[in-house]
């Protein structure tokens, strides 16, 4: 009996010290440690990159539109989008701002001469990576999405051996176009109202908008794509514009430059090749001055092909009279 009495004693010991251990687990990792998820591995907490604050002090503006950092909705849309291109796009980032040093000028120069703000180029940024050769899934393609001629109802150029929508002048003049138009339709639209009709749809913002008069962007749901680009192109500027802040180091590259040879009408096709030849550099060079060209052709058509209509070529900076020259003598030109 005694043994029995022993046995039972020391069992309930054990189980009340097992159970009292069990509680102490359980409250550890509910109250004390209450991140942790069962069956997932404890991860630790990212960084997180806050605007600066002299930002939200001043008023901030894109496309001369004021951005209202003092909401605090408006605020959080835009740091989300920070912290994804800091975070999740990085290694993107870093390339799309060394490719704003290269070709940023040059695309610029030409929103600015179709008067329009040069601050949507952080736009050609976001839909292409500044890449020339960039699609999309509906169809869009080169450095502005543009669809296809048939989808936009508009006379770009789009061949088997040359596509305006790679060219980066002739494409955002295509898009300065198609923005022109959204604004003479509605012209109280501000510059974000007519970037979300430009990737959406005219029809669709303009339709949400009669249905909220009186009130902006940042105050209506738009469709998914506007609703997430407008704040990413807004956090690609003050990114760009505040790299110390956010830690961003990018080697700056030199701007494109390049000698324009406008107005020539071949009477043969100019492979890019040959150009090559002329001023010792490689095809690839060429075609980076002269994206429009399509890669696999490798030259410039005739001007028939072109339905007589002139063509232009970029060239290596201080080749332009030269390459004009053997135009001339090796019978590329007509007389």
């Amino acid at each position: 009996m005694k043994i029995w009495i022993s046995i039972t004693e020391s069992r309930g010991a054990r189980a009340l010290v097992f159970s009292a251990t069990f509680f102490f687990i359980i409250l550890d990792l509910i109250v004390i440690r209450p991140g942790i998820s069962w069956g997932r591995p404890v991860l630790e907490h990212r960084p997180y990159y806050t605007l600066p604050s002299d930002i939200k002090k001043s008023d901030f503006l894109f496309a001369g539109s004021r951005i209202p950092l003092e909401r605090h909705d408006v605020a959080e849309r835009i740091e989300e989008q920070i912290n994804y291109l800091l975070m999740d796009r990085r290694a993107a980032i870093l390339e799309i701002l060394e490719r704003l040093s290269i070709y940023g000028p040059m695309i610029g120069a030409t929103l600015v001469e179709e008067k329009i703000p040069r601050d949507l180029i952080y736009l050609s940024a976001s839909l292409s990576e500044l890449s020339p050769t960039s699609r999309t899934k509906s169809g869009g393609y080169g450095w502005w999405n543009l669809g296809s001629t048939k989808a936009n109802n508009q006379a770009w150029n789009v061949s088997n051996e040359w596509d305006d929508r790679r060219d980066p002048v002739v494409s955002t003049k295509l898009a300065a176009g198609m923005f022109n138009q959204i604004r003479n339709k509605n012209p109280k639209f501000d510059w974000l109202l007519s970037i979300a009709s430009f990737v959406d749809g005219a029809d669709k913002i303009d339709s949400i908008m009669k249905k909220n008069p009186g009130f902006n962007y940042w105050d209506v749901v738009t469709p998914p794509f506007s609703e997430s680009l407008l704040p990413r192109i807004v956090a690609l500027k003050i990114i760009s514009e505040n790299r110390k802040y956010f830690g961003v180091e990018v080697t700056e590259a030199h701007p494109l430059t390049f000698d324009l040879i406008d107005k020539i009408r071949l009477n043969k096709e100019l492979s890019l090749r040959t150009i090559s030849q002329w001023v010792g550099a490689t095809p690839r060079a060429l075609w980076e001055l002269n994206p429009g060209v399509d890669p696999g052709f490798g030259a410039f058509a005739t001007s028939e092909k072109r339905n007589g209509g002139p063509l232009f070529l970029r060239t290596p900076k201080g080749y332009g009279q030269k390459i004009k020259n053997l135009l001339d003598s090796e019978g590329y030109t007509r007389n």
